[in-house]
């Protein structure tokens, strides 16, 4: 089957896309509420400088940004995971777009 990137979430999925399913793929990931308390507070903080797409360099408006590992982790327990100089925030096509660009080059599950 062929891979997309799901126009809800971002993510490259091939058939129905996990986010149908709250929660579900990003807790077991170790992405819970340490990460989402982690997540916030970094973007609070990047935010009084002014917060860009680390891809495409533009602001994100009305666009709920996705934090993203610019090194892929393989869990929460990674060294890098709570690294925030690992950490990019994205707009969702292209955070689907850079995971796509990972998966595709084995950098990541």
């Amino acid at each position: 089957m062929k891979s997309r990137v799901c126009g809800r979430c971002g993510t490259v999925v091939s058939g129905v896309c996990e986010c149908k399913k709250p929660h579900a793929s990003t807790c077991k990931n170790g992405y819970g509420r340490r990460w989402q308390r982690f997540r916030e507070m970094l973007y609070r903080k990047r935010a009084r400088d002014g917060v860009v797409c680390g891809v495409c360099g533009l602001a994100f408006g009305s666009v709920s940004p996705h934090a993203d590992h610019i090194i892929p982790v393989i869990g929460e327990d990674d060294p890098s995971f709570y690294r925030e100089d690992n950490i990019q925030f994205l707009h969702p096509a292209c955070h689907g777009r850079k995971t796509e660009r990972d998966v595709k080059a084995g950098r990541t599950r």
